[in-house]
C-alpha cells in the first residue's frame, strides 16, 4: 500500500499500480471490513470501498499530464504498438 501510493503520487506505472491497489482494497473490504457494516467509524467498508473505486477510476483515466510516466515515456510505458499520432502516412 505504501509503495503503491508513492507510485500513484508521482504517476509511475499508474494503470498497473491502480489495478493492484483496487484488488488489494477489494480483498480488504470483503475479508476484513464487510462484517463490520458500512460506517468507517466502526471499521466498516466505507473507506476501503471508496479507495477501491478511486483506484478503478485511476486505472480507467491513466497517467495525468504532469505524471512522471507521461514525462519520461509520453504515457506509453506499457502500451502495445506505436502512437498513431506520431506515424507518418
Amino acid at each position: 500500500e505504501l509503495v503503491g501510493g508513492l507510485f500513484l503520487l508521482v504517476g509511475l506505472l499508474v494503470r498497473v499500480v491502480g489495478a493492484l491497489v483496487a484488488v488489494n482494497m477489494t480483498v480488504a473490504t470483503v475479508l476484513a471490513h464487510l462484517p463490520n457494516g458500512y460506517p468507517a467509524s466502526s471499521g466498516g467498508v466505507e473507506l476501503t470501498l471508496a479507495l477501491a473505486l478511486v483506484a478503478v477510476a485511476v486505472v480507467l483515466s491513466g497517467p495525468g499530464s504532469f505524471s512522471l510516466e507521461r514525462a519520461l515515456f509520453d504515457g506509453e510505458l506499457l502500451a502495445d504498438g506505436a502512437n498513431p499520432a506520431t506515424q507518418a502516412d
